[in-house]
């Protein structure tokens, strides 16, 4: 009977003390990995905002052809470049973007050759994280009437 006892009271070698991890050794595995949670949540975030500007920017743009085409429309069927001014053709824009303000200015484009074309500017307003963003967007249109 003392042969059994003595196969279980012999003393653990340093092989089986190395058999799980130490408290240690999962603290640091723990920090490590909150670290690299914590870094990944970030570029989440970052990613998140970038992608929001860009569909500012692409909605800003597609406003601007938007009202572009609109004013070129009003140009042909021979509405006055003052009377558009007054009253830009901007109500199908701002239904279909909302949020998004619209304003459009017109400019006389220099010299002798250039009595038939204006100068365009849309200026495209909005907010992002509260702030005002915009952007301007430029174009010369000719105003002649089509001869039909």
């Amino acid at each position: 009977m003392s042969g059994e006892f003595a196969a279980v009271a012999q003393p653990l070698t340093h092989n089986d003390r190395q058999a799980g991890f130490s408290l240690l050794e999962i603290i640091i595995a723990l920090g490590i990995l909150a670290v690299g949670i914590s870094s990944a949540i970030a570029l989440f975030a970052a990613a998140t905002a970038a992608h929001k500007r860009a569909i500012d920017r692409t909605h800003a743009a597609a406003i601007a052809e938007q009202a572009f085409a609109d004013v070129e429309s009003a140009l042909m069927r021979g509405v006055d470049p003052a009377e558009i001014a007054e009253n830009p053709p901007l109500a199908e824009i701002q239904r279909n973007y909302p949020g998004y303000e619209v304003d459009v200015k017109f400019f006389a484009v220099g010299g002798a050759t250039a009595e038939d074309e204006l100068l365009v500017e849309v200026t495209v307003h909005w907010k992002f994280r509260g702030k005002d963003r915009g952007e301007v967007f430029r174009q010369i249109v000719v105003r002649s009437v089509i001869i039909r």
